[in-house]
């Protein structure tokens, strides 16, 4: 399940002026057709450094920067423009070998030796599912809030809904007290106003990240339509894919065409952070990032020994092959 920061309103508006001069056209490179057979429009990026929005986050991350990809000749709005703190000065972008870290996101916890495993690894969030709500991997409310008191300072929490009712999804909020509120309810019920209606009711420092359902390209046009009217309200978008019998967007542990989620990164990631989600493990990480090129992935199902337990060399596997997706190291593995 999954996805990726807000940002601060305060630092950095006079850098963005005149970073337009710093633009630089590279071309993305090809990837292979076999696995992918319709491949995305390419586009022009340079690499953007966003400062986080939601203090608490960012705090918690040990940072208040996070770089994305910006569309070169293209300025990043103002935070003014937005009503968000989206904040960065465009740079050439980076070779292979020097692309920013991806951001690690981890669902769904429920033991405490996993959310320690979790930390001591290095993955920047976590996630879990709060009981009451028919989703795999649920934990009841009071140990919601003790595994989210293990994560201290080095990692944000994030609290699924597939509710998206205000007063439920505050109360949620306001007694587990998460980093990030989750809202991920069945394809296609998520509009902006339930967006803005929910945040309104969130404490000022807690993130919403919402979810995007993606499929092939029979819905692509529906997904890059709800990601959207997503991006101008949620902090973080989170692209996952869809399974029959599991309530709401995620869980499904399958892969979704990431050619779509490219273009869903291409069109909106200028504006808000996208993290891809979906049947991501260790064995294909890496060509996901190379593919959709997201601020952040997310695994849950291809790091699980069971619904309710990780697999420990598992998931150092795919936090490894996420870190060096972006280094530029191989494991030669």
């Amino acid at each position: 399940m999954g996805g990726i920061a807000g940002q601060q309103a305060e630092q950095g508006e006079d850098d963005d002026r005149g970073a337009d001069e710093a633009d630089r056209e590279h071309p993305e490179a090809s990837h292979h057709e076999e696995q992918h057979p319709r491949e995305p429009p390419r586009r022009t990026t340079t690499d953007v450094v966003c400062t986080v929005r939601t203090p608490r986050v960012a705090d918690k991350l040990g940072s208040a920067t996070r770089r994305r990809r910006l569309p070169a000749g293209e300025r990043l709005p103002s935070a003014r423009d937005r009503g968000r703190a989206d904040r960065g000065v465009p740079t050439a972008r980076p070779a292979r070998d020097e692309r920013p870290a991806v951001l690690i996101q981890i669902y769904s916890l429920t033991d405490p030796d996993d959310v320690r495993r979790c930390v001591d690894l290095g993955v920047d969030r976590v996630g879990l599912a709060p009981a009451g709500q028919s989703v795999p991997a649920e934990v009841p409310w009071e140990q919601a809030r003790e595994l989210l008191g293990l994560l201290g300072d080095g990692v944000a929490g994030c609290a699924l809904s597939v509710r998206t009712d205000p007063d439920e999804v505050a109360a949620m909020a306001s007694a587990l007290r998460p980093d990030v509120v989750h809202l991920c309810p069945p394809a296609g019920t998520l509009d902006p106003a339930t967006q803005r209606a929910v945040r309104e009711r969130l404490p000022r420092d807690t993130e919403l990240m919402s979810a995007v359902a993606v499929g092939d390209a029979s819905s692509r046009a529906d997904a890059l339509a709800a990601a959207e009217a997503s991006a101008g309200v949620s902090d973080t978008l989170i692209l996952d894919s869809v399974a029959p019998g599991i309530p709401g967007v995620g869980a499904a542990g399958i892969v979704h065409d990431w050619h779509v989620s490219a273009e869903i990164v291409a069109a909106v990631g200028d504006r808000v952070p996208v993290i891809l989600a979906g049947g991501l493990g260790p064995a294909n990480v890496a060509e996901a990032i190379d593919v959709v090129r997201p601020h952040g992935v997310d695994s849950y199902t291809h790091t699980s020994h069971d619904e309710r337990r990780k697999d420990p060399d598992a998931l150092a596997a795919f936090v490894r092959a996420s870190r060096e997706a972006t280094s530029g190291v191989s494991s030669g593995g």
